[in-house]
């Protein structure tokens, strides 16, 4: 009888110890480093806070609640170095922006030199492109969200 209880235990300690492990690896596991997402100078949406959009597919979007201040494109200052994913440089559409963007991945934080001769320190507050309260109408008279695919 206790060579079988023996037989028993051992399969069960096993398989717990592995879905500890594998919960630990799930629940532990490094984020991806990117810099999408969105930022803001201010704890959660408030209406004097800097926004900052970093969409995917390399736009970006810098507003505050119900104000675009500056749309345009964004991508690596220093490519093929290794440091690619640090420093970017913003391409704004409508003005010659010479604004660039420090993203630290430590603290998953982005820095904007030079945006508007300051430098503006901003964290993150989503992962995925979050516009608050910025709409404007369409010339076919509805309202659209702008930066919004």
């Amino acid at each position: 009888m206790k060579k079988t209880r023996k037989w028993i235990r051992m399969p069960l300690i096993l398989i717990a110890m592995g879905i500890t492990m594998v919960f630990y690896v799930i629940h532990f596991a490094p984020m991806p480093h990117h810099p999408w997402g969105t930022y803001s100078t201010g704890n959660g949406p408030l209406p004097d806070s800097l926004y900052l959009v970093l969409q995917t597919d390399g736009r970006y979007t810098i507003y505050r609640q119900l104000e675009i201040l500056e749309k345009g494109t964004f991508e690596p200052l220093l490519p093929g170095t290794g440091n690619e994913d640090i420093i970017y440089r913003l391409t704004a559409q409508d003005t010659l922006s010479k604004t660039k963007l420090v993203y630290d991945k430590e603290s998953d934080a982005v820095v904007l030199l030079d945006y508007q001769d300051k430098d503006i320190p901003m964290g993150r507050m989503s992962r995925e492109a979050v516009f608050i309260n910025v709409y404007s109408e369409s010339p076919e008279g509805d309202l659209t969200a702008h930066g919004i695919p």
